[in-house]
């Protein structure tokens, strides 16, 4: 699936465009420019969808943590409990986004400094949680393939529908490829014009060599000018604009009506 490119940063996220072609007819979500199609991840799977998912990349600065707050926006979004994981133990950002400080989290439970309810923070989001990565520790990996992190996702596996990991980008740590035996299954992010045929492939082939189930690639930031998507794209945006003008007419003053019918 690919993602547009967006210059207002705030449209990077799904909570900020709810009138978008992401929900289709009864809150059936749809890929378009904002995420990835989620109702294709959640029917990868035979038998029941995928419930704990990871999000990573070949390498850092990719679209990785954008693309991991998004789907977990987007499910949360459906009604479900939703609960982000923060695991980039090397480089956070959840944190940032939801504009908490950092001084706790998952390296403080991991390292049995702290207990695991204390980690986890309610967002204004409703339905959405997150677990922050907390201080960096000197052993990441370790820290992530411990028996306590597989004992933790079982734990909160009980607690919330859907279960979203920001992890660690794949090439040079072997975080992700631990990380990925504690989950479904991976989706793997890549950057439009950017990421390497080539790189991706050694990151899916990682993946691969721990048995890790890739659910599916997210081209991020792809120039809708340049690529085949912009009828696809601007079809939508025509569409969804006009269901909101229509839906804000009744709510105007009389002033502002004949402003809009003219």
């Amino acid at each position: 699936n690919a993602i547009k490119n967006h210059s207002n940063s705030k449209k990077r996220f799904v909570k900020y465009s709810p009138l978008s072609p992401f929900f289709g007819q009864n809150n059936t979500l749809k890929p378009h420019q904002n995420n990835i199609g989620i109702n294709t991840i959640l029917l990868s799977f035979s038998g029941k969808p995928p419930r704990k998912i990871g999000v990573t990349s070949p390498n850092p600065e990719e679209g990785k943590t954008t693309t991991a707050i998004n789907t977990a926006i987007a499910l949360s979004q459906t009604g479900a409990r939703v609960l982000l994981i923060d695991s980039d133990l090397r480089k956070p950002r959840v944190h940032r986004i939801f504009k908490t400080e950092n001084g706790l989290g998952l390296s403080n439970f991991l390292s049995g400094q702290t207990d695991l309810e204390s980690i986890i923070h309610g967002t204004e989001i409703p339905n959405l949680f997150f677990i922050p990565s907390g201080p960096i520790p000197p052993n990441p990996s370790e820290l992530i393939g411990s028996s306590l992190f597989k004992e933790m996702m079982q734990t909160l596996e009980a607690r919330f529908d859907h279960i979203i990991v920001d992890s660690p980008p794949v090439l040079g740590f072997a975080d992700t490829a631990v990380l990925s035996t504690h989950v479904d299954g991976m989706i793997l992010v890549s950057l439009s014009g950017k990421t390497p045929r080539e790189t991706l492939q050694r990151a899916r082939d990682l993946l691969y060599q721990v048995n890790a189930k890739i659910l599916g690639v997210v081209i991020n930031r792809v120039n809708i000018r340049r690529s085949d998507y912009g009828y696809y794209y601007y079809r939508y945006h025509y569409y969804y604009g006009k269901e909101e003008k229509k839906k804000e007419l009744p709510y105007a003053s009389s002033s502002e009506e004949d402003s809009a019918s003219t």
